[in-house]
């Protein structure tokens, strides 16, 4: 009397390595999730607002932690595997603020102070932060010619980690007029007499 032999699905598992920490900004890259049985295997994110994949691909968008999860539905020789899920942290990515160089002349009022911004990254630009960076100078319309820190501060963006530079406001002297009114004509013999010319910084002339 013959018997059968029941061939059954084998099992399989998945090797996925952990993920290094990333930065927001970085290219994206490869990851190599592999499955025993030697069929494909799927990944997928826990959270397309820090990081999205296509394929093996992760694209990253913004700053946190997700999770991957790598998965094999198996076949009809392969049982389905555990799936495998590593964390993934992305950093923010690195913003330097530079306070713009300024000039002006003594008694003016400071000019608009700007700043400069080097590290954007997916696109982004100023209007992007959370709260844009100000710069500030401590001189005044009294302040003497010379030159004065311009300070930043105040900027915050869940993407990026702020850095800022100082830049220098200069402080030079101002242009003054003198003010001489025409001269009557004199007899010779006439007492002394005073003139009045002015100078328009207020200095002695």
């Amino acid at each position: 009397v013959p018997g059968t032999l029941t061939v059954g699905q084998a099992a399989q598992v998945i090797s996925f390595a952990e993920s290094a920490a990333r930065s927001c900004g970085e290219a994206p890259f490869a990851l190599s999730p592999e499955a025993s049985s030697g069929l494909p295997v799927t990944l997928a994110s826990s959270d397309p607002a820090v990081a999205t994949v296509s394929g093996l691909t992760v694209s990253l968008v913004g700053a946190g932690s997700c999770t991957l999860t790598a998965s094999q539905a198996g076949d009809g020789n392969w049982q389905a595997a555990a799936p495998v899920a590593r964390t993934l942290s992305v950093g923010p990515a690195l913003l330097t603020v530079t306070a713009a160089d300024a000039w002006r002349a003594y008694g003016a009022a400071n000019p608009a102070l700007g700043v400069i911004y080097a590290g954007f990254v997916n696109g982004d630009a100023a209007a992007d932060l959370d709260t844009a960076p100000s710069a500030t100078c401590a001189a005044t319309p009294a302040s003497p010619a010379g030159i004065y820190p311009i300070t930043v501060a105040g900027g915050s963006a869940a993407n990026y980690s702020l850095s800022y530079v100082p830049g220098t406001l200069t402080v030079g002297q101002a242009e003054q007029v003198i003010t001489f009114a025409e001269l009557a004509a004199r007899t010779y013999g006439e007492a002394p007499f005073a003139l009045s010319p002015e100078a328009s910084s207020g200095l002695p002339v």
